[in-house]
């Protein structure tokens, strides 16, 4: 009688599995976040009306998934507040891009229909053979800086500065004198952008190698002077190289991305005197995507590990 009860009890343990297991793709990419309070019924009738953009593949009171006729990229939104964006696409920073824009329509979808989503970090899951690395360093002066880059195969790299720096004239002479922003590895520009005169007392971005476009504006004697993200990929060989800032006057971000093979050490931007030390954020490993969104599995396998075992007998 024991041992029949034990197979009823893993006949029923596997029948709950296969009700409720989803039978995703293999992936190979993904990004994952916090904070969202969603209604799963209100999001499940939301998205069932937009069939052009969604298939929605399973939802219940402990959450919903759906995918994106246009990307491919699969939705994975839990009761625990967890979001995924998941791929089958390798990683890479254009991938990268994509994940990130379906993240956001995910999060407009949930607000739009009462839910919420609040800023969380995001942390990036990547398959082998690759290893996506990430600095960010906040200033807001210039700056000059070492950069470490272990030894692997560096596969691309991005360089990002968000934030403007205000461009002004002076108003007595109409001189330029607080031009733009200026970025240096191995003391060789690499990003960089001044205002320049576009009509008379009219300034436009336009003097740099880097810059981001903007209208000719005669209404001030200052403008807001961007740029634009750069490739570095050839500029940082494994090694330590010098990374400054030049004509720096406003508060900015400057983000270093590297898609790369795996390593033990890590990327590291430090100042020669060491009070400046910014370590790498790192990718984790697709072992620990299925881990969050397929929590249950090793609970179903224990079970029936247990189950098995206590019916031998």
């Amino acid at each position: 009688m024991k041992k029949i009860f034990g197979i009823v009890l893993l006949a029923l343990v596997c029948l709950i599995s296969a009700a409720y297991a989803v039978e995703y793709p293999q992936f190979k990419s993904a990004v994952s976040t916090t904070g969202i309070t969603a209604n799963f019924d209100t999001i499940y009738s939301k998205a069932d009306q937009l069939k052009m953009i969604h298939n929605v593949v399973e939802h219940n009171a402990k959450g919903i998934v759906w995918n994106y006729k246009d990307t491919g990229n699969w939705a994975i939104v839990k009761d625990d507040g967890t979001v995924v964006i998941a791929s089958p696409s390798a990683f890479s920073l254009n991938i990268k891009k994509v994940l990130v824009n379906d993240l956001v329509r995910a999060k407009d979808l949930i607000r739009s229909t009462g839910g919420s989503a609040s800023v969380a970090p995001l942390i990036y899951y990547v398959d082998d053979p690759y290893l996506y690395r990430v600095i960010t360093y906040d200033f807001k002066s210039n700056f000059n800086l070492k950069l470490y880059i272990p030894e692997c195969i560096l596969h691309k790299a991005l360089l990002t500065i968000t934030g403007s720096d205000y461009a002004q004239t002076n108003t007595w002479s109409g001189a330029i004198e607080t031009p733009g922003q200026h970025y240096f590895i191995d003391d060789k520009e690499i990003s960089g952008c001044d205002a320049v005169y576009c009509t008379y007392m009219g300034l436009t971005p336009g003097g740099g190698i880097s810059c981001a476009p903007g209208p000719c504006d005669t209404s001030y004697n200052h403008i807001q002077v961007n740029v634009n993200p750069v490739d570095i990929t050839g500029k940082i060989a494994p090694g330590i190289h010098t990374v400054s800032a030049s004509a720096i006057d406003n508060q900015h971000t400057m983000i270093i991305e590297a898609v790369t093979s795996p390593s033990k050490d890590e990327m590291l931007l430090y100042s020669d005197d060491y009070r400046t030390m910014i370590n790498e954020t790192r990718s984790s490993p697709m072992s620990e995507l299925y881990a969050l969104i397929q929590p249950n599995t090793e609970a179903f396998n224990t079970t029936s590990k247990t189950l098995m075992t206590n019916t031998t007998g």
